[in-house]
């Protein structure tokens, strides 16, 4: 652990991250937003509030509207959470959701040399090209290989 954006205990993990996606990010998106908690991680551009109706697995829509941050057309929402243990949630992971307003690319990323994995929850405007998204995971998935901070395994 090392300090990073204000805290003492920032998961190396997430500092490794932040410092890959920081070059590619800041060339397209130079006003892009960066926060960082001790094992989260949270880079924006061009977000808004929505109000969504849910729509649940039976297809039945919810009669009230939540709110919900998301990106807007030219923008892209990317959340990385660090999780201890072993993914035990109930989606079948790697998933693409396709949305009214928005897709979002969701999987994890098992860390190396310990019991832990990146959840990650990628989403994106319907302007945002093919080539960024997958280059920005591919750098999720692959990029901390490198003996930098952290390592991490797809």
């Amino acid at each position: 652990m090392i300090s990073i954006s204000g805290y003492a205990e920032t998961d190396d993990a997430i500092v490794n991250l932040e410092l890959k996606l920081q070059n590619i990010i800041k060339d397209k998106f130079p006003k892009a937003d960066f926060a960082t908690k001790p094992n989260f991680l949270q880079i924006s551009e061009n977000v808004m509030t929505y109000m969504i109706h849910t729509v649940d697995k039976t297809g039945s829509i919810s009669e009230k509207a939540h709110e919900e941050n998301g990106p807007k057309h030219n923008g892209f929402l990317l959340r990385i959470q660090v999780v201890e243990g072993i993914y035990q949630g109930a989606a079948d992971l790697p998933q693409t959701l396709k949305g009214p307003y928005w897709d979002s690319e969701v999987f994890i990323v098992n860390l190396m040399k310990r019991k832990a994995y990146l959840h990650v929850k990628f989403s994106f405007g319907k302007q945002i090209s093919k080539e960024f998204v997958e280059k920005i995971i591919e750098i999720i998935k692959k990029g901390s290989l490198s003996k930098t901070v952290g390592s991490i395994v797809h």
